[in-house]
């Protein structure tokens, strides 16, 4: 900012009816080091006209004069400009005279008899000057600042609480689905209970999403960042954005050829083009523009960096729409979790709260901005990372074939891609048994029950969608596996959140590379015999629905509920540690005991919720792998499975 109360040369304004005075006081200045431009006036008019047309840096004014005096100038000054310093030089000495200048706001008072002082004290005064000026931008500054600051504590204390309520639910969901699971295996098709338990599943699995969205927008979700191109995001995801902002919309993109790297989630990135893009969607019910840009942000100065940024390089997504924006009231509540302005009964108010966490737990920032009736603009920036040859592998990038010799029950509906999936699998080894529909499906499973390695399912079938099918497969096949196929995730299988495919789903088109390595991926998903995996869970339902669910795999496990729980011989044949943690302050000292008691084993930390914290200490500690709260049986195996690689 720059300093208009120390100029190379003061602007003086003097009141002063003796010329020769003037020029002795101005000479006084410029001989103590202070070069000055006076401008003299001797009356009240002249002292008016000058003040009105400023520009001075100081007022300095003579005590008496013939038709007009220095305390009416003075009380002038502090009405019409109050800010600049305003010094007495009388001849008249006298205690009463200076006391009674400096109560109405003098800076000083100074004889003509002692010029001497008068140097010192102008520095003196625009130096206070000085110092008024920048409590008063600072002052101005901090009330700006203050309605954000209470607005980010207030998105802080809300994420805190969200993150802790998703922590306690899902160790409940946890039980809650995969007990149902369970009873799910057990009873048949037709059994009475059978469908109440199928409503019980999906309400469970319902929830497992909202709470996966809570830990979103509280940054306490588990990322997996690399180096990634957002142009190579939004272009991955372009036909999937305009299925599901639909027909009416016309989406328009903007992507610098230029632009750099950032370091991201590419998922959790995807997860949020998509969330802006659904937020424009339902803002333009009649249909409008929906614009995509990507551009580089060089920020040098933080104090004049838009959007509150700081100083540093960034990568910019830009979503915009012509919808019908919103007011102050509701930018004020947008990130709050479960606001909506949507109509009772659709949307769950966590799509633009998932978008803030996500960006903010990758060192972003959202910017906002929007007019009531003039669409809305959106901001994500991202920090600007050097390239490097370690980009993420991104579906349809995958260059080798991954091999096989396994049986798979191929489900797919359209008969040309059903005969091309068989040739990419038949050409990789794998033996096919393929099915138009869900029907089909089941007679062949029940044919070859003893055959079948994993079911290859396209989403959306005639009658019976893939999710159900898995399930009733499963039941014939204990243990058997799925890989889901679609064309975009706007399916209805996934609008109401009953469906979470996780790591077994592949997003059409998919190459013959990324298909083999997916399905060689969930083969591989496979217990090693002989291993052991210690159980570390102080909730007895979640120790046996664990336990269950590894000794089905073939695991031999052993079941604890704090670290110290085990020991001697047994301890010391643990392959893989499961252990649930809770971050908190003592949770590096318990992962510190847990590390020393099995310093061979690998090591799979279970949490409701991670923060960063607790994420750097296992980290630092050496675990091998995380696993997010709810579980189910899909993402237990492949925890341990994955450790067991590392």
């Amino acid at each position: 900012m720059s300093e208009p109360i120390a100029p190379a040369t003061i602007a003086v304004l003097h009141l002063e009816d003796e010329p020769e005075d003037s020029r002795l006081i101005s000479s006084t200045l410029v001989a103590d080091g202070l070069p000055c431009e006076f401008v003299r006036v001797n009356d009240e008019p002249g002292f008016r006209a000058a003040i009105a047309r400023g520009g001075f840096d100081i007022i300095l004014a003579d005590r008496s004069l013939p038709t007009f005096d220095g305390l009416s100038a003075l009380g002038i000054a502090r009405e019409l400009c109050p800010d600049v310093p305003f010094i007495c030089v009388s001849g008249f000495p006298g205690e009463e005279l200076a006391i009674e200048a400096l109560k109405n706001g003098a800076a000083d008072y100074v004889l003509k008899q002692r010029l001497s002082r008068l140097g010192p004290a102008v520095r003196r005064a625009l130096q206070e000057y000085r110092e008024r000026a920048t409590r008063r931008t600072a002052d101005a500054e901090a009330r700006t600042l203050e309605p954000q600051l209470r607005h980010s504590q207030k998105l802080e204390a809300v994420g805190q609480l969200a993150g802790g309520i998703a922590h306690d639910f899902n160790n409940l969901l946890t039980v809650i689905n995969g007990y149902c699971e369970r009873l799910l295996a057990s009873v048949g098709e037709h059994a009475p209970m059978r469908e109440d338990l199928d409503r019980i599943h999906n309400a469970g699995r319902r929830a497992a999403t909202l709470t996966r969205q809570l830990l979103a927008f509280s940054r306490r979700q588990v990322l997996q960042p690399r180096v990634i191109e957002l142009n190579t995001v939004v272009q991955g995801i372009d036909q999937m954005l305009r299925r599901v902002i639909g027909e009416q919309i016309t989406m328009v993109t903007d992507l610098d050829p230029l632009l750099g790297a950032t370091c991201a989630d590419p998922a959790q990135i995807e997860q949020v083009i998509m969330n802006l893009a659904i937020n424009a969607r339902d803002a333009m019910p009649q249909g409008g523009i929906l614009r995509i840009e990507t551009s580089n942000i060089d920020v040098a100065d933080a104090g004049a960096a838009p959007y509150g940024l700081k100083a540093g390089r960034y990568v910019s997504l830009l979503v915009g729409d012509t919808g019908h924006g919103m007011d102050e009231e509701t930018l004020s509540h947008m990130f709050e979790p479960f606001f909506t302005t949507n109509e009772l009964g659709k949307g769950t108010g966590l799509g633009l709260p998932t978008v803030y966490g996500i960006v903010m737990q990758s060192g972003g920032e959202v910017a906002v901005e929007s007019t009531r009736g003039h669409g809305t603009t959106m901001r994500v920036f991202l920090p600007r990372v050097p390239p490097t040859l370690d980009h993420t592998v991104l579906p349809g990038q995958a260059s080798t074939v991954a091999r096989g010799t396994e049986t798979l029950l191929l489900v797919e509906d359209e008969a040309l891609v059903r005969e091309l999936v068989r040739e990419f699998l038949e050409s990789a080894g794998y033996t096919v048994l393929d099915a138009p529909d869900a029907e089909a499906a089941l007679l062949l499973a029940e044919a070859n029950k003893h055959v079948i390695d994993l079911l290859v399912t396209d989403v959306i079938l005639p009658r019976m969608n893939g999710a159900d099918l898995s399930a009733r497969v499963a039941a014939l096949i204990p243990g058997m596996k799925t890989v889901f196929v679609s064309g975009y995730p706007g399916d209805a299988v996934f609008r109401d959140g009953s469906f979470d495919p996780r790591g077994t789903f592949l997003t059409k088109p998919f190459t013959r590379q990324v298909l083999t390595q997916k399905v060689r991926e969930i083969l591989d998903e496979t217990p090693r015999a002989g291993v052991s995996v210690m159980v570390i869970d102080d909730d007895a339902d979640i120790r046996r629905l664990l336990g269950h669910i590894l000794r089905t795999a073939g695991y031999l496990v052993v079941e604890t509920g704090s670290p110290s729980g085990v020991e001697g011989s047994d301890a010391a044949r643990i392959d893989v540690v499961l252990a649930d943690v809770v971050a908190n302050p003592r949770s590096r000292l318990v992962l510190q005991r847990m590390r020393l008691e099995h310093p061979e084993a690998h090591i799979v930390l279970m949490a409701g919720a991670f923060g960063d914290r607790l994420l750097r200490d296992a980290t630092e500690l050496g675990m091998h792998a995380t696993l997010q709260k709810p579980l189910n049986e899909q993402s237990v195996l492949a925890a341990v499975n994955d450790a067991l690689k590392g």
